[in-house]
């Protein structure tokens, strides 16, 4: 029966990608099950509306977490506690998803097969449960009180004082592969090679399961790599110790009380901004890993793998397999092709409408937002002011992607839901970029200040108001997107 009970409720946009079940239920899943990050309960709502799937919670819910839920995370208590069990339990997703990699699923039993499917959906609704602490709503307290203390000591500069203090001293996934990139590229390119590459990596690829489809991507990406490894090593490590030396002579120009606190806030700011990308970097790249198992699941089946991972929900695979679903499962996918959604609303279940129920519950729930709107507001990540043409991307498809790295000119504005590790070549090539979801953590945020380009994310409507070829001006000083010229 269709529920109704939150129509009342005005919901936000949080992000949007092509859709793959696992992780859209994961999200879902992670709220129900996510210990002390959530609240127990809470809502959330994803739309498939045949093209992208788009995840909304309550405006209610998003100023909780900002408020209330991200107050914790200013105790350096409580966030040592957290870090160590996330450790903890990041060694074990790996440690398992390493042993899927390798395991030999020729012979394997059904029930062996079940359990292992169960499990990877168990890591991802963790794994998603952690990213989600990552998120600006819950950097939210730190962001404010740090910025706070340096506006008491640069006033008419602390926003760029703020963006040195929260960039790490650490490298991150992005700058790791891309060092090891070079470093292939100084010998002959083999198939081997790029296998251990995409192994170590396996974000680049993402969703993508078939070997043959991965490496040709990746070589793709590698012919448009450019730079010596000796020159780009040297580089960044010259680039983090001139950052320390920055970072240390802001701190020398606070007091002791506001300097122990400022350290500890861009401390935590700057360790959430990585772990971020290393928590992508397992459930985006987690599909590719585990793809002899998904195989053998769309074997045993008789259905397309791709149709399995974008529109069955992990329960009727395990009822598929026990032999325990009774409808026409042809008929199911038929109609989720066409449109579903995801609904969680507290309790113990995680429901799916499909077809005319969902965009019956769409409608009662999501109001579009205005396409009439001039200026659109988001938050500074890295700051300037540029003026472009408008280049969309969706994320979460390679061959979308694919495509998009042909388009995509250089000194137009990246517009996207969220960047991507794999993004990369687009992203050097970008005059700007602008983001609907993310924070001052957020990978658009850092790969920005890297390249040192404009940008603004949490602008929530973006991939909605504008169009490619619209000329736009974003102004990251001020946080605001101007539209100058649609196309």
């Amino acid at each position: 029966m269709l529920k109704t009970t939150t129509k009342q409720k005005e919901y936000v946009f949080m992000w949007s990608q092509t859709p793959i079940m696992p992780s859209s239920w994961g999200t879902a899943f992670s709220l129900k099950k996510g210990r002390d990050i959530y609240r127990k309960g809470g809502i959330i709502f994803s739309y498939y509306d045949g093209k992208i799937i788009t995840t909304y919670i309550p405006k209610q819910d998003l100023e909780i977490r900002k408020n209330i839920d991200s107050i914790k995370y200013l105790s350096p208590k409580f966030f040592k506690k957290y870090q160590l069990r996330y450790k903890k339990e990041k060694a074990q997703w790996w440690n398992w998803i390493r042993k899927i990699e390798r395991k030999d699923y020729s012979k394997i039993s059904i029930n062996q097969l079940k359990k292992d499917h169960l499990k990877f959906q168990e890591y991802m609704r963790d794994a998603l449960a952690y990213f989600g602490s990552t998120r600006p709503e819950f950097t939210y307290q730190a962001e404010q009180k740090l910025e706070k203390i340096l506006k008491k000591y640069f006033k008419d500069n602390w926003g760029n004082v703020f963006t040195v203090l929260v960039d790490s001293l650490k490298l991150d996934n992005v700058q790791k592969e891309h060092l090891e990139s070079l470093k292939l590229l100084t010998a002959k390119i083999t198939k081997e090679k790029l296998l251990i590459h995409t192994s170590k990596f396996p974000w680049l690829v993402s969703d993508y399961l078939e070997e043959k489809k991965a490496l040709s991507f990746l070589r793709k990406i590698f012919i448009k790599e450019k730079g010596s490894y000796k020159e780009e090593k040297n580089r960044l490590k010259n680039e983090k110790r001139k950052l320390k030396q920055k970072q240390e002579k802001i701190y020398k120009k606070l007091n002791e009380k506001d300097e122990k606190e400022a350290r500890y806030l861009a401390s935590f700011l700057q360790i959430q901004s990585v772990e971020r990308m290393n928590i992508k970097s397992y459930w985006a790249g987690c599909y590719y890993l585990a793809r002899n198992m998904w195989y053998k699941i769309a074997e045993i089946l008789d259905l397309k793998v791709s149709d399995i991972l974008k529109f069955l929900t992990p329960l009727e695979i395990q009822q598929l397999l026990s032999g325990k679903y009774k409808e026409d499962i042809s008929e199911l996918i038929k109609l989720r092709k066409k449109s579903y959604a995801i609904s969680y609303e507290g309790g113990e279940k995680v429901e799916i409408f499909t077809y005319k129920e969902a965009d019956k519950l769409f409608k009662e729930r999501i109001k579009k937002p205005s396409t009439r709107d001039k200026i659109i507001k988001g938050q500074s990540a890295s700051l300037g002011i540029y003026k472009g043409k408008v280049r969309k991307i969706i994320v979460g498809d390679l061959e979308i992607l694919q495509d998009s790295i042909k388009k995509f000119k250089k000194g137009e504005v990246l517009v996207t839901s969220m960047t991507q590790p794999n993004m990369m070549v687009i992203a050097r090539k970008a005059g700007a970029i602008v983001a609907d979801e993310g924070g001052i953590t957020s990978h658009a945020a850092i790969i920005s200040r890297e390249l040192k380009i404009p940008c603004i994310v949490g602008c929530l409507k973006t991939m909605q108001v504008l169009n490619d070829g619209d000329l736009v001006e974003v102004d990251a000083n001020k946080g605001i997107i101007k539209i100058l010229k649609k196309k």
